[in-house]
Order: structure tokens, then sequence, then C-alpha cells
């Protein structure tokens, strides 16, 4: 046994210390039983060492980001590192031979296998964090020489059929990255088309709505509200202006430039309560018990929906749809709601601050409710109906009459729903 041991590293140290005597003086024909266990020692030595680290760190660091399956992962390297490194012996030296041949090299595929054999040498290294590249860039100085006194050609034409396939490698290495990362890239254009939605039956469609409640009857009425803009444009505030005004008489609705940017303006002389009833059901089988509810509400409405051409991001809506401005001073919300389910991404959620400008008379005591909404949803058939949507609202209750801005919370949710 000693004696192996000492046969072992005295190859290792001539391969180290003097390579190009070592090649000199080394068979190149034969079995193969002598370099292989030379390099299956190397391997061995490399894969012990990779298997130590990750144990010496759970007992050191009690266990601090070390889990079990590390702890498998780095004993299985004791067999998995010489077998795949032996195997890699026989594929590497035939693509080295073909380099050397191109380049008129005069030796075997024997004496080529052979070089990479013991130029493993340098693997007992591998295992030491940045060591371990000075180690692979020792090894392919020991494969030239090897080059040079095993073909018999020059140190240039043996570096150049060294360095050729290291090249190659890392070209098709950077190519595999680069057609991972395209496909990753088309997959989020095709769910930007909506085929990951499972079919053409994909339906998308934005809804913006204005909603005013009173209960008392307010005089001489203006506001000013958020609009949804996108590229400082509204077609939705647009579409709003056209409904509205073609369904209902004795409203003004325009935009208009504020100082709190584009807003969607819109006046009426009178806003008058109605009388309103409602019974009340049995919960039970919702028949109607007889209690009758008597309340007065007035309401104005303001709304519009657009179906677009393209599948609505509802992902990332902040930065490319329609959302209402004016915003201020944004900030990222903790989700109140019980946990969310891990499978799944929890909705994003931001909170801003906004501006609503009312004027009109009233009594002192009226409650007044302004409410500004607005969607956008996808809809898909995929084993059944599902969706995914952003949504962007401000709501706000004053009491009496108002003569001038008011501050408002609005509140945007996106990534809610369904993806992929």
């Amino acid at each position: 046994m000693s004696e192996m041991i000492d046969d072992f590293k005295n190859t290792w140290l001539k391969v180290i210390k003097t390579p190009a005597d070592f090649f000199m003086q080394m068979p190149t024909s034969g079995v193969y039983a002598d370099p292989v266990k030379f390099a299956v020692v190397c391997y061995l030595i490399a894969g012990i060492f990779m298997a130590i680290i990750p144990l010496a760190a759970y007992f050191l660091f009690a266990g601090i980001g070390i889990t079990e399956i590390t702890l498998i992962i780095g004993f299985s390297s004791i067999l998995f590192i010489p077998v795949i490194g032996v195997i890699g012996l026989f594929i590497g030296a035939l693509i080295l031979h073909i380099f050397f041949k191109i380049l008129g090299g005069k030796g075997t595929y024997d004496g080529t296998f052979r070089i990479l054999a013991y130029a493993s040498a340098t693997a007992v290294f591998s295992w030491i964090p940045f060591v371990g590249i000075l180690a692979g860039l020792y090894m392919i100085y020991v494969v030239v020489i090897g080059g040079t006194k095993v073909h018999k050609i020059s140190t240039l034409k043996s570096v150049v059929a060294v360095v050729m396939p290291v090249v190659i490698g890392i070209v098709i290495i950077v190519g595999l990255i680069f057609v991972i990362s395209f496909f990753s890239i088309s997959s989020d254009e095709i769910y930007s088309s909506g085929e990951m939605y499972g079919d053409s039956s994909v339906t998308s469609a934005y809804d913006f709505r204005i909603v005013i409640n009173t209960d008392s009857k307010l005089e001489n009425l203006t506001f000013y509200t958020p609009l949804p803009l996108f590229n400082n444009e509204s077609k939705l505030g647009e579409q709003a202006i056209i409904q509205t005004m073609e369904s209902s008489e004795g409203w003004n609705l325009s935009m208009i430039e504020t100082e709190h940017g584009t807003m969607l303006k819109f006046t009426a002389i009178e806003l008058v309560p109605e009388l309103n009833q409602l019974v009340e059901l049995n919960p039970s089988d919702d028949s109607p018990t007889g209690e009758v509810h008597s309340f007065t509400r007035g309401t104005i409405e303001v709304s519009a929906s657009i179906a677009p051409d393209n599948i609505i991001d509802t992902r990332n809506a902040t930065d490319n749809e329609p959302v209402l401005f004016p915003k201020y001073n944004m900030i990222l919300s903790d989700i109140d709601d019980e946990p969310y389910p891990s499978s799944r991404t929890p909705p994003k959620t931001q909170r801003y601050e906004s501006f609503i400008y009312a004027d009109y008379t009233t009594s002192p005591d009226a409650n007044v409710e302004i409410c500004v909404t607005l969607e956008g949803r996808n809809e898909w058939w995929k084993g059944g109906w599902t969706s995914n949507s952003y949504r962007d609202s401000i709501c706000t209750k004053v009491t009496g009459e108002k003569h001038g801005w008011i501050p408002v919370a609005g509140e945007i949710v996106e990534w809610e729903g369904r993806y992929g």
C-alpha cells in the first residue's frame, strides 16, 4: 500500500514540477491501467475534499445554509467525480487528438489520452476556491507541453490544438445560454400574445367608472376627477365623455389641464336625490319579510369600456398600461389579507396620494361619496374560465359643501389572478 502511495506521489510531483521531462520519458502506447488509475486517484482526492467542505460547514456553523440535500450531493461527488472524470478523459482525448492531427501531430490516440490523464494531477487543487481556476490554467499548460513532446509539434501549434477546443466549448456554452435566454424572452412574448392562456379564447377589456352618490341635493356642482392616462393620452376618458353625453342630459363633460395634470371635468346645475326603498329578504329563502327601508340617493355615473387589440399587461400595469393620474408619493404596501397560497404569486399593492376637485353648495349635513375606479382584465379558457387583472381605485367621503381641492388616497393592485 505504501509503495502504491509513493508511486502516485512521485508521478504527481514529476507532472506538476517538470512536465516536459515527464512527458519525454512517458510511454506513448500500451494498456490504459496506469494512467487511468492515476487520474482516478486525483479525481477521488478532489471529490473527497468537495464532500468534506459542506460537512465541515455543517458542524462549524451549526448547519447555517447547509441542508441534507447539500450533504448528499457533497458525498455523492466522491463517486461521481472520478466516474465523470474518466469518461471525460476518453471523450476529451478524442477531441484533442483530432486537433493535434489537424496541426500535424505525429502521436497516437494512446499518447493523447495519457497526456490528459496525467495532466489530471491539477484536479487535486480544483476544489479550492479561486485556486481551482489557476489549477485549470496550469492543466492547459501541462497539456500543451505534453503535446509538444508526444506529437512532435511546435509549442505554438500545441497551444492552438489545446486552446481551440476550449474556445469552441466556451462558444457552445455561451450559445446555449443565449438560446435559452432567447426562448425565455420568447415565452414572455408568447404570454403577451395570449398563447400561454390556452387558446384564442382570451379576451381583454378596460373598465373605467366614476360614481358620485349623495343623500342631499347638490347645486351648481363641478368636479375634477383623476383620469386613466397612458403616454399622456386618455382613450378611456374620451370614450367616457362620448358615452355619458349621449345617455345623460344636463351634464357637461370635458378633459382639462389643471395644476395636477389632465383631469376629467363634469358640471351640472343640480343633483337631486330620489326616494328609494329596499325590501328586506329572508336569509333562508330570499323571500320578502315585509320590512321596507327607505332612503334618498342621487347618483352621477360616468363609465367607459374598451376592448384593446392586445393582451393587457396586468403584471406591470404601472409602467405599461393606463392608470389613474395624478399620483403622488407611491409606496409599496404589505399584504394585509390572509397568507397567500405558496403556489401563486401574491398581488403587488401600491398606495398613493391624489386629488379631486369639488365645488357645490348643499346642506351642512350632506354626505357625498366619490369613487373613481379602473380595471384591466384578461379572461381565457384553460380547463375552465379564469382571469388575471389589475385595478386602480380612489374613493373618498365628504360632508357638507365643498369649494376646492380634496386630498384623497388611492391604491393600485397588480399581479392579481392567475398567470401561465
